[in-house]
């Protein structure tokens, strides 16, 4: 793991979807539909990178 300030450059929007995923995709392994899993971690990606936005 690579070592980031986290400064205002950061796209906190890619940064919340691209975490988003990765759990989607781990709960999509759990529940068996990766697809469903998938859909679900950019939802809620975008969620928290709206939510980060929103704060700075």
């Amino acid at each position: 793991m690579n070592e980031h300030d986290n400064t205002k450059q950061q796209d906190p929007v890619g940064t919340g979807i691209a975490l988003g995923s990765g759990l989607g995709l781990l709960a999509g392994v759990l529940f068996g539909n990766i697809a469903i899993g998938l859909v679900f971690g950019t939802l809620i990606g975008i969620v928290v990178g709206s939510t980060q936005t929103r704060e700075g």
